[in-house]
């Protein structure tokens, strides 16, 4: 199974990829997918990883179209793939925040008014909110809970989350503050602990994709300047989604929790 969504994985991100700039764009970045030593490495292993880069792509595809668009049955479906998506793993709730970054910058550029902002992202989270709960079952839901034991500050989430949910988050804190060091080179370091996903993003990411990652952070601010929109899609996604991790500091160890990485940023080297 995983082997087919890294395959849809890779289809979907040559499709996007020619849509927005061109079919040689989707080529290279195929390319740079299709021999990803990490890519080829976790498509093998029984994990939701590939899957969560499969719908983040769908996800951008969606929620980019309904703005667009200008669609009530294109912000509909926005939400639904990103309920999808944050049912896969906790640590994809940073495209949350980036629905939130994006609704300000439209603010911000007065592109839209304000008003079909507040509308498209309150169907958008809405909808999102609702496959979610439905996957997880809605029992529990509008029910203040029980604090989280590691993660107190959570417990105003309470009321929003089934209660499955609700209790495997509070589970994936516990682990992370019952974890052993983190393991890196061969050896368990408990100073690595707060900076471990850059570090083993440094380690193990191969060189290549580093110096192209430099490159368009090198030329960030020109870019900006002239594609502003095109990097809030691109490059914000991934930046967000490994700001968040960084901070949050997910439990367990391994590179395969910045897998949803790749096929994003693979989409900005496009």
């Amino acid at each position: 199974v995983n082997l087919l969504l890294s395959l849809f994985c890779g289809v979907a991100l040559y499709l996007l990829c020619e849509r927005k700039i061109g079919g040689l764009s989707g080529v290279f970045a195929l390319l740079l997918y299709c021999f990803s030593p990490n890519v080829l490495t976790h498509s093998a292993l029984a994990t939701i990883d590939m899957g969560s880069g499969l719908l983040a792509l769908l996800f951008i595809f969606a929620f980019e179209r309904s703005w667009q668009n200008n669609s009530p049955k294109g912000e509909l479906l926005a939400g639904v793939v990103l309920g999808l998506l944050l049912s896969a793993k906790f640590s994809n709730m940073a495209f949350v925040i980036f629905v939130f970054v994006l609704a300000a910058f439209k603010l911000y550029s007065k592109e839209v008014h304000w008003q079909r902002v507040a509308r498209h992202t309150a169907v958008v989270l809405a909808s999102a909110w609702f496959i979610f709960s439905l996957i997880y079952g809605f029992q529990g839901v509008f029910q203040i809970k029980g604090a989280m034991r590691h993660a107190p500050n959570l417990t105003y989430l309470s009321p929003l989350l089934p209660t499955r949910a609700y209790a495997a988050l509070g589970e994936t804190f516990t682990k992370q503050n019952m974890a052993s060091p983190p393991y890196i080179a061969g050896n368990r370091a408990a100073w690595t602990r707060s900076y471990y996903y850059p570090i083993v993003f440094l380690f193990k990411t191969p060189l290549g994709t580093l110096l192209l990652l430099i490159v368009l952070l090198a030329n960030f601010p020109t870019l900006w300047r002239e594609k502003k929109n095109d990097l809030m899609w691109l490059l914000m996604p991934p930046l967000i989604f490994f700001a968040t991790l960084w901070m949050i500091g997910y439990p367990l160890d391994g590179y395969r929790h910045l897998m949803v990485l790749h096929p994003l940023l693979f989409l900005a080297f496009g």
